[in-house]
């Protein structure tokens, strides 16, 4: 840890400084007249002189900025995002090591701990941390901090790079406000790319960072980066950049992590989409009082397998292996905890690798040790990662073909992403018109000739006074700018627009909820605007109101290459800030130039213990269907209800309310053949579509189940919306999913900073997890 000098020592440092100076007039004598210092009594009274003056400078300036600086807070260190390798390992072996450097991924929500280091006296204020959005506008964060003297602490806040070259700028702030010290300003390391897949171990995992080394993955340039996971954020949110993580229980180091305050964040990351693979060890009993129902299966005991063919389930399960797995393997006995864990491995006494759903997100148990020999030493232990962490290859993003724009068209961008091209959907508004470059290039023409030829003709041959030039240039001038001012607001309005698609998520089995709304602004003005969101439920069919956990609302732009900026124009420095400390759900002071947008998203999670939406009544049919009925318990009509269940989807058309509609399972289509219509049908609107609202569904609906176009998916990323993906749900874990349109909003997404009431245009989507009757037949 740095140390300050001046903050320890300040009165021997200013006694040092005085004597330096004092001695000046003895040292260098050519700063005197010589007539002066020819006489020893002038000689002595200029160096009192100096000595005076040298006292009253350390005095008024030097003293008081030192005391200062001991009696005040210190930062001492601040990192961000987790330590992750940036150079892949060959899968054969031959290669560098990976070089690991903290980083954050763009776009996404990452970790900053700030360490502070308490002065003479205790200090309670706001740690304040910036991080520039995809306008490379810094928006910042506030964190209460009360902090005793000479104490020190690490305080944690959360950021969403959106430029290429981040940097944070922290700061501290007492209690009115006013500024302490100065603000330190951190380079951050290169971040990933939105693309990026990231994957991070607790604990030792052998083979699992030459993941990045698969062919797979190098030749599709589907960038997968391995890292460690180091610290726990304090929010589930902190970890949004992250796809997987990986908890080697038998590791001293993963063992930190199975605490009650980690658990609850790795629980509820899990619940809002994340993966979580545990690999059990000799500790299985505290593992598994630790974790408790988020596992898929229970571990009951310890087996050992001796049998080669024992073996074979485990390199099947990794597929073609160079070699086979040398025995004995010591095992960990597992029990099914629900029907709808799924083992993708088992011998005849257990299963070995079980896989399951826990909200929106999976939970995947390994029933061995991975990091001991007979795996750890196995050359193939790689291909039994990729099994367990499930990252499919992606084919290299390749330019779309929607470029230009149509009349509304505000937001002009060329990227095939699902995402981006949602970001793109939420730019059109009908209502507001473009100028042609025709028309704006013709007028200048004629503006010229009036200001030019024909005032000079008018001025020279007519009425003979050039001396008027000087009124009537500037009046000329004036009246072409009212005009052009008027016809601008008369093509794009006085009114603050608003479009809007929202997604509600329920698991209802246990109770989790999620939302996400994303919005585009279209400001008639140059106003600084407050966000706010509040979600709101529904009306609930039976179960208390949602207790919601957090909310985040913050800046939407398309991935990679177009984030920091390209294709946009960030107008001014104005610094945006979240209202509330310790809050992310009111950002005030977001500037919108005049006749410009700014696209927002904002997410929230909660828990809706015995909360229902739909009654559903599924059993399992042969294969990969499924029958029954669902009934609407909602005061909202469904529109366009299709239900997902393994590969096929099931239109069940308009349900009213507590209306019933059939699931007929001779009368299904493949999920693939419906997510190819609704890609074909958006790319017929295309950027030039009248009504945008349809395209903006149609783009949703294919986000939300985007993996079961099957080969096809290859070429449409996901990059954006990926962690809304419920395929393998409804398809690998067997969970009948229901997705609908109703008319009502899902949460309260609030724009204040300009008089009279915005004009909305909004969708929103709700989608179900439904239970499912036990098949017997699938029993373990």
């Amino acid at each position: 840890m740095r140390t300050d000098p001046l903050s320890l020592r300040p009165f021997g440092e200013t006694l040092i400084f005085c004597r330096a100076l004092s001695g000046l007039a003895a040292a260098d004598r050519s700063l005197c007249p010589r007539r002066f210092l020819m006489l020893p009594t002038v000689e002595r009274v200029w160096t009192r002189v100096i000595r005076r003056l040298a006292a009253v400078v350390v005095g008024l300036v030097v003293v008081p900025e030192a005391l200062a600086q001991a009696e005040r807070p210190t930062i001492r260190e601040v990192v961000a995002g987790f330590p992750i390798g940036d150079r892949p390992v060959l899968a054969s072996g031959a290669g560098t090591e990976p070089v690991v450097r903290r980083r954050v991924r763009l776009g996404s929500w990452a970790p900053v701990w700030v360490r502070l280091e308490g002065g003479r006296q205790a200090f309670r204020g706001l740690l304040e941390v910036a991080c520039p959005d995809d306008d490379d506008l810094p928006i910042a964060s506030r964190i209460p901090v009360d902090l005793p003297a000479g104490a020190t602490r690490e305080v944690g806040a959360f950021v969403r790079p959106g430029s290429s070259r981040p940097g944070l700028e922290v700061r501290l702030l007492d209690e009115a406000g006013r500024l302490v010290g100065r603000p330190l300003a951190v380079a951050l390391e290169p971040p990933l790319e939105a693309s990026q897949r990231v994957v991070l171990a607790a604990g030792r995992a052998p083979g699992l960072a030459e993941l990045a080394g698969l062919f797979k993955f190098q030749s599709e340039g589907a960038g997968v980066s391995v890292g460690r996971l180091d610290s726990m954020p304090s929010q589930w949110f902190g970890m949004d950049g992250v796809e997987v993580v990986v908890l080697m229980t038998a590791d001293p180091e993963a063992a930190a992590w199975m605490r009650p305050e980690a658990v609850t964040v790795l629980r509820t990351w899990v619940a809002q989409g994340g993966h979580l693979v545990v690999v059990l060890g000799a500790n299985w009993r505290e593992t598994a009082a630790a974790l408790g129902d988020l596992l898929p299966a229970r571990p009951v005991g310890r087996l050992r397998l001796a049998e080669v063919a024992d073996l074979g389930a485990l390199e099947s399960f990794a597929g073609t292996v160079s070699r086979p797995i040398p025995p004995p393997l010591e095992v960990v006995r597992l029990e099914l905890a629900d029907a709808t864990a799924v083992p993708l491995a088992a011998v005849a006494a257990t299963p070995l690798v079980v896989r399951g759903g826990y909200g929106f997100g999976r939970v995947t148990i390994l029933g061995l040790d991975a990091a001991r020999p007979p795996i750890a030493d196995w050359p193939d232990r790689t291909l039994v990662w990729d099994r367990l962490v499930d990252l499919r290859g992606r084919s290299a993003e390749s330019t779309g073909t929607l470029v230009g724009g149509g009349r509304g068209a505000i937001i002009q961008q060329a990227d095939p992403d699902l995402g981006a091209r949602l970001h793109q959907a939420l730019g059109i508004f009908p209502g507001v018109r473009l100028v042609p470059f025709g028309l704006v290039a013709s007028l200048i023409f004629v503006y010229l000739i009036v200001i030019g030829p024909l005032d000079y003709l008018l001025l020279r041959r007519l009425l003979r006074r050039m001396e008027w030039t000087w009124l009537t240039f500037p009046l000329v001038v004036v009246a072409t700018s009212v005009a052009a001012f008027a016809a601008a607001r008369h093509l794009k309005g006085d009114r603050l627009r608003v479009n809007a698609i929202e997604l509600l998520d329920l698991d209802q089995a246990r109770g989790i909820v999620r939302g996400g709304a994303w919005t585009t602004a279209f400001s008639p003005g140059n106003l600084d605007y407050r966000v706010t969101v509040h979600p709101r439920a529904l009306e609930w069919a039976s179960g208390d109101e949602p207790s919601w956990q957090s909310a985040t609302v913050s800046w939407f732009g398309p991935p990679d290459a177009s984030l920091a900026g390209v294709g946009r124009v960030a107008l001014g420095n104005r610094r945006a800030a979240y209202e509330t400390p310790g809050r992310l759900d009111r950002l005030g002071s977001i500037r919108i130039p005049i006749w410009s947008t700014k696209s927002l998203t904002a997410r929230w999670a909660g828990l809706a213990p015995d909360a229902r939406l739909i009654d559903a009544d599924l059993r399992p049919v042969a294969g990969d269907r499924v029958a029954g009925s669902v009934r609407n318990l909602l005061d909202h009509t469904l529109v366009n209800a299709r239900l997902f269940y393994g590969r096929n989807a099931y239109d069940l058309g308009t349900i009213r309310p507590r209306g019933i509609a059939r699931v007929d399972p001779t009368r299904s289509e493949a999920a693939s053949r419906y997510l190819s219509r609704l890609v074909q049908a958006a790319e017929r609107r295309g950027p030039q579509t009248e009504e945008p609202e349809p395209l903006r569904r149609e783009l949703l609906r294919t986000a939300l189940f985007r993996d079961a176009l099957g080969s096809r998916a290859e070429a449409i990323p996901n990059t954006l919306l990926r962690s809304f993906d419920l395929t393998t749900h409804a398809n690998e874990l067997r969970r009948p999913i229901l997705v609908a349109e109703i008319d009502a909003p899902t949460a309260e997404l609030t724009l204040e900073g300009v008089a009279g009431e915005p004009l909305w245009t909004r969708s929103t989507l709700i989608r179900v997890i439904l239970p499912l009757e036990a098949d017997p037949a699938s029993a373990y």
